[in-house]
């Protein structure tokens, strides 16, 4: 173990970041890439636009006004011409139906009769609140709402890397919102928060209230369109949503954790493939191709294990006074340290 200046867990919470954006960029190319991955969200997507077709208009227009900064108006219009192009949309225009269906069955579950249900069902995805041990703070900031960051004019040089794989696999990244650390929403007593800060991880948005939605979507649509389910098809959240800034990749890891989807070791990217359990082995086609990425990005140079600590005389202090960089020799305890369920 080595002991790191404040400079270099900076640096190294830089790196942090970009790694988890090329990773995230590698995840959406090959979801875009592979027909076995791409084909079948295509089809969830479709049959959720026939649902959101057939729902109250009022309703649907409601929640498109609402979601007026996804970037699939800007790249197909409107939901007629996105229903008429469904068989070539991307991953990224996957994501945003996902968030605004989600959006539409909230406005319903507020309206009452039979969409009570549906949204409640919804719910059960989202984390739950909780108290501390003392019954004082939430553990789980579960009070928010569906916000996009807005554009960024300016990307801090820091941050620029994961423009340039994203060119690479000729991705365009307009949509993203603001960067992970300008200007967060996060609030300095979140649980997620003191994670990130003792991990020394890229601060964004609180746990991922968004991906907890695409898990209900794909676990739904799967079974509605006749299609096999594999919880492969739930790395769509951690692809898009980190890819495109709106969340750090532990905020949507958790979600995942806590619905058992996977089991996330941060900095432990192999950890991100769902394993099935007991009763299910999953062969999934793309399997290769997703373990091929995580494991990659988990070996990367710039994937370094740290703690970080802080001024101990400040109550709630986030002032770095130095951290802690772990050699290879204690990677399996910090593994087990870095287990987030």
């Amino acid at each position: 173990m080595r002991e790191l200046r404040r400079i270099d867990v900076q640096a190294l919470k830089n790196q942090r970041f970009q790694l988890e954006q090329m990773l995230a960029i590698e995840l959406v190319a090959t979801f875009d890439k592979e027909d076995s991955l791409i084909v079948p969200l295509r089809k969830m997507a479709k049959r959720a636009l026939d649902d959101m077709n057939n729902m109250q208009e009022s309703v649907v227009l409601d929640a498109c006004k609402d979601e007026n900064l996804l970037y699939i108006w800007q790249t197909r219009g409107s939901l007629t011409h996105i229903g008429n192009e469904w068989q070539s949309l991307k991953a990224g225009e996957c994501s945003d139906i996902i968030r605004l269906y989600g959006a539409v069955v909230e406005k319903l579950g507020k309206a009452g009769g039979g969409g009570a249900q549906l949204d409640t069902l919804k719910k059960t995805y989202r984390p739950a609140p909780m108290k501390d041990f003392q019954g004082k703070d939430m553990i789980w900031d579960t009070d928010r709402y569906r916000v996009r960051g807005k554009k960024q004019v300016q990307i801090p040089e820091w941050q620029q890397l994961w423009q340039e794989k994203a060119h690479v696999h000729g991705i365009d990244f307009k949509q993203a919102g603001k960067g992970v650390e300008e200007g967060s929403s996060i609030l300095s007593w979140s649980t997620v928060r003191k994670i990130d800060n003792a991990f020394g991880l890229p601060i964004g948005a609180d746990i991922s209230g968004t991906t907890a939605d695409s898990l209900f979507f794909i676990e739904r649509f799967a079974r509605r369109c006749g299609i096999e389910y594999d919880p492969i098809y739930q790395l769509l959240a951690l692809a898009t949503l980190v890819s495109a800034r709106h969340h750090a990749l532990l905020e949507v890891a958790l979600t995942m954790t806590l619905n058992k989807v996977v089991t996330y070791s941060i900095g432990f990217y192999s950890s991100l493939y769902p394993a099935g359990d007991i009763n299910h082995v999953y062969q999934h086609p793309a399997r290769g191709k997703i373990k091929g990425v995580l494991n990659q990005y988990e070996k990367h140079d710039f994937n370094k294990h740290i703690l970080v600590y802080f001024d101990p005389t400040k109550k709630g202090s986030e002032e770095i006074l130095g951290g802690y960089l772990f050699d290879e020799g204690e990677i399996e305890r910090f593994k087990e340290l870095a287990v987030t369920g």
